[in-house]
């Protein structure tokens, strides 16, 4: 009896310091930026936070008659999210630029990657992107002018273009619960819109190619002068 109650009380607490750190801005931030950055400079795959803590998350346990179930990790796993507003998740994820998204358009088959050519004269462009992965992707964007040296550029350097979001976070495939609001889930999809800040057609650049991508995807398109 005395065991089960120790176990019970042990469990309380657990929980009630993963529910508090579910919906704590910087936990999460610190949590996913850290855990992807890692994985990039070590070229190791990542493992998800429901990897680690598997059936703990918010002071849930899930069991199954084998153990943890695939529920208890996926649910886990939306601890991976933020409840940051966008323009904060923004800004922390181009603090730290991972390799691989610094990599992006220094391919020498950039230009087979390319998935269209899309115009600006008629105003600006959205452009929608998906997550296929059943783990929450960081996606990036830059803007380069030569296939294979867009490492010439840094990610603050959109020039002839204004593009927002440069970067955020897409939800597993399917989305994923928000614990801390369940009426605003998270998505696994996000529109960035692309516009010109000025005439292209001044522009001294012979072309213009904007990149988007997570580690797993990437959508490059030629933009038209």
């Amino acid at each position: 009896m005395e065991s089960l109650l120790a176990f019970l009380i042990l469990a309380i607490v657990v929980g009630t310091s993963l529910a508090f750190h579910s919906c704590s801005t910087t936990f999460q931030l610190q949590l996913f930026n850290r855990a992807k950055l890692y994985s990039s400079e070590n070229d190791e795959s990542l493992n998800s936070v429901g990897d680690y803590v598997k059936q703990v998350h918010g002071g849930k346990y899930q069991f199954s008659d084998a153990g943890i179930n695939s529920i208890g990790q996926e649910f886990a796993e939306t601890g991976y999210a933020s409840s940051a507003p966008k323009e904060d998740v923004e800004a922390s994820l181009l603090a730290e630029i991972p390799r691989w998204a610094n990599r992006m358009g220094t391919e020498t088959d950039m230009e087979s990657k390319i998935r269209g050519t899309i115009s600006l004269s008629s105003g600006p462009v959205s452009i929608n992107i998906v997550n296929d992965e059943r783990t929450w992707e960081p996606f990036y964007m830059k803007v380069t002018t030569t296939p294979g040296q867009a490492a010439s550029r840094n990610f603050d350097d959109t020039h002839p273009l204004t593009i927002h979001p440069r970067a955020g976070t897409l939800a597993p495939r399917g989305g994923a619960v928000n614990l801390c609001d369940p009426n605003n889930p998270y998505s696994d999809a996000a529109t960035i819109t692309v516009d010109a800040s000025g005439d292209l057609s001044s522009s001294s650049e012979d072309s213009l190619y904007v990149l988007i991508g997570t580690e797993e995807e990437k959508w490059y398109y030629r933009i038209e002068k």
